[in-house]
């Protein structure tokens, strides 16, 4: 959530900041890897594939620490 007040506190721009770089390199990401797995063959993309749902499994447990932690 993105605050827009004049009594902004500098950690929640910056949250705000994070956010937003945080949905620009899923996004990328996503691109990217449309993008490669269409000109690879079946072997590298299943290789591909078990390579994102590692990092999605990553970015999802960071997710879940870094809540609990609040």
């Amino acid at each position: 959530m993105c605050y827009s007040s004049d009594k902004v506190y500098l950690l929640a721009n910056l949250y705000c900041g994070v956010e937003m770089l945080k949905l620009a390199v899923i996004i990328i990401l996503l691109l990217l890897g449309a993008l490669v797995t269409k000109y690879l063959d079946e072997k590298s993309q299943q290789k591909i594939l078990i390579g994102f749902g590692v990092l999605v499994a990553i970015a999802v447990v960071g997710l879940m620490v870094s809540e609990l932690m609040r």
